[in-house]
This record gives C-alpha cells, sequence and structure tokens, in this order.
C-alpha cells in the first residue's frame, strides 16, 4: 500500500511551481456505489480489501473514497485482469495510480475552479501534487523480464525496478519491440498492456463530475500526494 515512503521523489515530476495566490486542490468524495460504477468493482469486493489492507481506510470514513484512491482501485482491478496478483502489484498500482490520476487532470473539466482565476493559479495547485507525467503504459510478459533483459534501453532498467515488474513505457511501439525481441527469444509467452491514459479517461467519464476541486487558501496539512499517504484519501 502507500503509506508514509517518500517514492514520489524518485518520479520525475512535472515542473515545479507555486500558485502566485494561495489555492489547493481538494479530492472529490465518493461513496461505494459510485466507486463500484466507476471501477467495476463490486461493494462486496472493496470491503474484502478494506479488511485485508488492500485498501487503507480513509481519514473520511471506512465507506467514503476519493478519486486519488479510486484511481488506485482501477489499476488494482485492470493489472489483476491480465493476471498480475494483487499481493504483487501493490508498488505498481501506487506509482501507475498517480499516472492515472495526472492524466485525468489533464484533462477538460476534471477540476472544478472558482470564477475568474488564473490558469497560473490552476497549474501551480496541480505543480503542488508532484505528479508523474513520463509514462503511459504498463508491459506486463509472462514469464516476467527481469531488468538485465533491458540493458540495452537507456534508463529501462531503473524504472522497470522502480515499478516492480512492470515496464512503464512512453509509447506503445516501444513495448511492441521489446515483446518482439523477447518472443524472438523464447523469453515471453504471453503479454499485456495497461493503457494508464485509458484509465485516467475512465476516471472522469465516470465521476460525471469533477474529480477535483480548487479552493482557495493554503493547505492545512501536507498534500496526501506529495507525503505519500494515497490509501483511502
Amino acid at each position: 500500500m502507500l503509506d508514509d515512503i517518500d517514492f514520489v521523489s524518485n518520479l520525475t515530476p512535472m515542473t515545479q511551481a507555486s500558485a502566485p495566490d494561495e489555492y489547493h486542490l481538494e479530492f472529490t468524495k465518493y461513496g461505494p456505489s459510485d466507486v463500484s460504477r466507476i471501477t467495476g468493482v463490486s461493494s462486496d469486493l472493496l470491503r474484502d480489501w478494506r479488511r485485508r489492507g488492500i485498501i487503507k481506510a480513509s481519514d473520511f470514513g471506512s465507506s467514503v473514497y476519493t478519486s486519488l484512491t479510486i484511481a488506485q482501485i482501477m489499476l488494482r482491478r485492470a493489472l489483476s485482469d491480465v493476471g498480475v496478483p494483487l499481493t504483487a502489484s501493490e508498488k505498481s498500482a501506487d506509482l501507475g495510480a498517480l499516472h492515472v490520476l495526472g492524466f485525468a487532470l489533464g484533462a477538460p473539466k476534471a477540476i472544478e475552479e472558482p470564477a475568474d482565476i488564473s490558469s497560473a493559479s490552476v497549474r501551480g495547485a496541480i505543480n503542488e501534487l508532484q505528479l508523474p507525467s513520463d509514462f503511459r503504459y504498463l508491459l506486463i510478459t509472462r514469464p516476467q523480464i527481469v531488468a538485465d533483459d533491458l540493458s540495452d534501453l537507456p534508463n529501462a532498467a531503473e524504472s522497470f525496478e522502480q515499478f516492480g515488474g512492470l515496464l512503464p513505457l512512453p509509447k506503445l511501439e516501444v513495448g511492441l519491440g521489446i515483446i518482439e525481441r523477447l518472443q524472438r527469444d523464447n523469453r515471453a509467452e504471453a503479454w499485456s498492456v495497461v493503457d494508464l491514459r485509458a484509465l485516467g479517461d475512465k476516471l472522469l467519464w465516470g465521476s460525471k463530475r469533477p474529480i477535483c476541486r480548487l479552493c482557495s487558501g493554503p493547505r492545512r496539512a501536507a498534500h496526501p500526494v506529495a507525503a505519500s499517504k494515497v490509501g483511502g484519501g
């Protein structure tokens, strides 16, 4: 689970900037029925994931979820659908959820904004989240490839290890090239690709409302993303 580990500093963040005025983003809250509708994960399964610690209890109550948690749930289900066990995908789901959220926030109408707000204030509040923006796809192979297989790709070994066994890809063509090479060497029996941008689009479309709200005034505590405390909030 995303707990108190400062993993955000290991990602490639957006350009840091301070909002010219005091604004911050607050994540939209949802009930279990909304989460099930958006993610396709049943309420019973959500309760089971909470019981097993796969979903952390929210500061707002055990039956309250935020758009950030929904991004995490969506990616966990996507990984599970392609055969990655939940117990083996915690780090990848947590990191990938930030990509999903970043893509969703980049879409129009993702943020509820006050009237006459400046674009610089909006950008500054988004930059406060330190969301990654460099990878769009996750590549999953069976059997799983190891970092040594990617020694001829710049920075691939580091990125591969960071995602705990799932290779993040900026372009699908890169992944297809890797798969062709692995299959030629009989090192990949099957493979799947998870599109993080598509999950971000699904999050925003399924929400049917903005997934964040731009609020005036400074944040009273460290932001849950920057503080690496995604969990339920």
